[in-house]
């Protein structure tokens, strides 16, 4: 799995550069690091059904109000001092009123409850390189900074974008250290050192006339090994006729020779024709 990743990473960014650098100009190493240990996650969420407010669904509500009004009778005055007053006892005095009020409200509300099981996906990619190397346009040595600044920056963003859910963060600087791009003519070498390319009439003379010469060559093979078939070939020799016979030891008496002869030519004419020769030529 971890090659078959390998390969296709390698197989888009060679055909997405090959746009830029033209066919075949450009080559494609790249190494990964894949944490293949699956993981299951289970979530139990509670979410409320009006987000904005932040509240559920009223699925009840209670509300209950008590008030209460009276009046009391408090003691008051002076122990003693009224005609008819005990001594060492407090005289009545005025009344006064009193009241409460009691409320209670219950509502109860509906909220979201979402549970979730995830299974992480087959591989999660923990690091990843890519190095390019690219063929400069003709008659240059070299790539031009800016598009090698370019290509620099898109193996970046490829990088940081397979490396987004590895669980590192990374910055700028660091995808930029993963990725590394490299200028070198592939063929310059062998055509400096031939001085012949694909272009010039003389290879194409002297391709010609290889094809030419081993074409020669063949048919004369070709026409000595038939040759040589035809005069190994056997003339099928004529087979003997096999001329049937009458087992003269066997009959006893004239009735049945002329029997069996009278049965061969019946059956058999060409045969009863050919013995009859032979006993013409025996005679």
């Amino acid at each position: 799995m971890q090659k078959k990743f390998e390969s296709d990473v390698r197989q888009s960014v060679k055909q997405f550069l090959s746009r830029l650098t033209g066919p075949e100009k450009v080559e494609v190493l790249v190494a990964s690091t894949l944490n293949f240990d699956q993981v299951t996650q289970k979530d139990n969420l509670v979410t409320p059904v009006d987000t904005e407010n932040m509240k559920g669904i009223e699925i009840s509500a209670q509300k209950i109000q008590k008030s209460y009004t009276g009046q009391s009778n408090d003691v008051g005055g002076v122990a003693g001092t009224g005609q008819t007053d005990v001594p060492g006892y407090p005289s009545a005095g005025a009344g006064s009123g009193s009241s409460s009020d009691e409320s209670s409200s219950t509502i109860n509300y509906e909220v979201n409850h979402i549970t979730k099981d995830i299974i992480a996906s087959p591989y999660v990619v923990k690091d990843l390189t890519i190095n390019a190397v690219v063929e400069p346009p003709n008659g240059q040595q070299t790539l031009d900074p800016a598009t090698e600044t370019a290509i620099q920056t898109i193996l970046a963003n490829i990088v940081g974008s397979y490396l987004a859910d590895s669980g590192t963060t990374y910055t700028d600087a660091d995808l930029q250290r993963k990725v590394a791009v490299y200028s070198q003519p592939f063929h310059g070498t062998e055509q400096s050192a031939s001085g012949l390319n694909l272009s010039s009439p003389v290879v194409w003379g002297v391709g010609a006339a290889a094809l030419l010469a081993i074409a020669g060559v063949v048919f004369l093979l070709v026409r000595r090994s038939r040759k040589q078939e035809i005069e190994e070939e056997e003339i099928p020799m004529p087979l003997t006729p096999e001329f049937p016979s009458i087992n003269l030891e066997s009959v006893t008496n004239e009735n049945q020779v002329r029997k069996q002869l009278e049965t061969l030519a019946k059956k058999k004419p060409d045969e009863f024709v050919n013995l009859l020769r032979t006993w013409l030529a025996d005679e």
